[in-house]
């Protein structure tokens, strides 16, 4: 651009092709030009004057102009930190924000934000995007009640507890019905799916992770699922949340490079009255640090007007994969969100 500006020097025949095509020195449009030719339909530049347009000629007064603007701006400006583009260093006990995407499911292409069904919510709901890619793609992002802190282990930690109507129950259940789907972030990371490989004559049941964007709200009941009866809707309301971090000598602290969730539905039981907004919750007798929520477990059916009982485990697990390269494994991943653009 610079030698394309030096060699449209003053005098030179570059500098003057209105001499052939109408226009005068500089390269504006000469007189008989301006008066004979058509409206320009040239798009406008916004972000930079019409010289450094894309398509337009280079003009060198206007473009020097804008370099001495440029050059001649305070040199004390601030840095500024785009989300997903620079990592983020935590230290052990530092707060890691989980946030909410909206509901989404490719049977009926409508997403929903997080808060149109009556979830556990934090004092105060913020949308909070984490960056330009997620607005065009027409993402909700909002904050969450999780609490969780980089490498602290969490178990049967109880997010809230909430009495349904049946109106409520059914609005779980259509979604549920629907094949909605639940996309949670942590540190710019879409979660991925821990799900069980149900057990065959061949080889017991076992737990894999399927990288794709989201987990399903819950499942409908079978004839094939113990403890469920068929037709009936059940919610997942425990999640087994596992953080993968990796730590070097070039950087303190730790970074993010994995985030997983393993969803379990559980009808939770406890000891006694559940207490008074504000009090501690009560043990539970469906969870605890040595016998965590399993899928043996009876799942939590979203028929009639009742309680649940929302919780969550945090598990920290060290992982060799650099920052660099944690999206490696989502380029292999399959996308349940199809967005259709109106």
């Amino acid at each position: 651009w610079l030698a394309s500006a030096q060699a449209r020097r003053p005098g030179s025949a570059a500098t003057h092709p209105g001499a052939h095509h109408g226009r005068g020195p500089e390269g504006w449009p000469s007189e008989r030009a301006r008066v004979n030719s058509p409206p320009s339909r040239q798009p406008l530049s916004i972000m930079a004057p019409a010289s450094l347009s894309i398509g337009s000629r280079p003009r060198p007064r206007a473009a020097l102009a804008f370099m001495a603007v440029a050059l001649a701006w305070p040199h004390k400006v601030a840095g500024f930190y785009l989300p997903g583009i620079a990592p983020h260093e935590y230290l052990k006990g530092d707060r890691v924000e989980l946030k909410l995407n909206k509901l989404a499911s490719t049977k009926t292409q409508l997403p929903y934000e997080w808060y149109s069904l009556p979830f556990c919510r934090p004092e105060k709901v913020e949308h909070v995007a984490e960056n330009l890619g997620e607005i065009l793609r027409g993402d909700r992002i909002e904050n969450s009640p999780f609490e969780i802190y980089m490498n602290t282990d969490e178990s049967c930690k109880v997010l809230c507890r909430m009495v349904y109507t049946k109106e409520q129950m059914l609005e779980f259940a259509h979604k549920i019905n629907e094949d909605y789907r639940v996309n949670w972030i942590v540190d710019n990371l879409p979660a991925a799916t821990r799900v069980v490989e149900p057990a065959t004559a061949e080889s017991p049941s076992r737990i894999i992770t399927i990288y794709e964007r989201g987990f399903p709200l819950g499942f409908k009941g079978s004839a094939d699922i113990p403890g469920t009866m068929d037709g009936v809707a059940y919610v997942y309301n425990h999640h087994r949340l596992v953080l993968k971090h990796h730590t070097d000598a070039a950087f303190e602290g730790a970074r993010i490079v994995g985030f997983e969730v393993e969803p379990f539905s559980v009808k939770h039981a406890y000891a006694g009255q559940w207490p008074e907004a504000g009090a501690p919750a009560p043990a539970l007798q469906t969870c605890t640090t040595a016998a965590p929520v399993s899928h043996d477990l009876t799942p939590q059916a979203v028929a009639d007007a009742g309680e649940v009982v929302w919780t969550y485990d945090v598990k920290w697990e060290y992982s060799e994969v650099k920052w660099a390269s944690r999206w490696d494994v989502y380029l292999y991943a399959t996308d349940e969100q199809i967005h259709w653009f109106s």
